[in-house]
């Protein structure tokens, strides 16, 4: 197969004075093709200006991200109802947001039956363990029935709001190492515990005032 001859890559042989010949160039090597630079680690190609360095780099969305998890994370701690609606799949009505957005230390209902202070007092629970790691909530009612139904409203909620926890019918842990513990109402049970971040006692006009 016949080549179209370069001129460029080839030296046409001249004779010398004294008859000889000057040696046959080689041909030169192609030009090697042109790279794409190389950005350097201040210079990023792609994803937006970074704003940190090192090991924690992090873009500008990354960023608005974290800070919108942030807020997140302190809308959710100040408010229960927030959190039973976004966690829990739970709307609240105005009165138990109002118990909700109580900073009192001791709070009594003093409601009929079936107005929902089982409900209220259960998210109370939950909402305390999934955001105060370590946390130790003791629940107690008059009879073994009256705790199994309570418990089931937790376990319930702790479900839906944290995948990690698990329990059985007394009792509810979490990955954080809080517990939701439910006992019978006597002063021994009671007093086992010695540090209990909250104590919600069900039914508590027959709950004898020794415990």
């Amino acid at each position: 197969m016949l080549q179209k001859f370069d001129p460029t890559r080839f030296t046409l042989r001249q004779d010398r004075p004294n008859g000889t010949q000057a040696p046959e160039q080689t041909p030169t090597a192609p030009a090697r093709p042109h790279r794409r630079p190389v950005h350097s680690r201040s210079h990023p190609p792609s994803g937006g200006p970074r704003i940190a360095y090192g090991k924690d780099q992090m873009t500008e969305q990354e960023q608005r991200e974290k800070e919108q998890l942030y807020d997140e994370l302190i809308r959710l701690a100040a408010d229960v109802a927030y959190f039973a609606y976004r966690r829990c799949g739970f709307r609240c009505d105005a009165q138990q947001r109002n118990i909700f957005r109580r900073s009192n230390k001791r709070v009594i209902l003093n409601c009929s039956r079936q107005t929902g202070k089982s409900t209220t007092a259960a998210l109370i629970a939950v909402h305390t363990a999934v955001l105060q790691p370590a946390s130790t909530i003791v629940i107690t009612a008059p009879t073994k029935q009256q705790i199994r139904e309570f418990m089931r409203k937790v376990r319930d909620f702790a479900s839906v709001a944290s995948a990690s926890s698990h329990g059985g019918r007394f009792f509810v842990e979490f990955k954080n190492g809080s517990r939701i513990i439910g006992i019978a109402a006597n002063e021994d049970n009671v007093r086992g515990f010695s540090t209990v971040t909250l104590l919600i006692i069900d039914e508590a006009s027959r709950v004898k005032d020794e415990v």
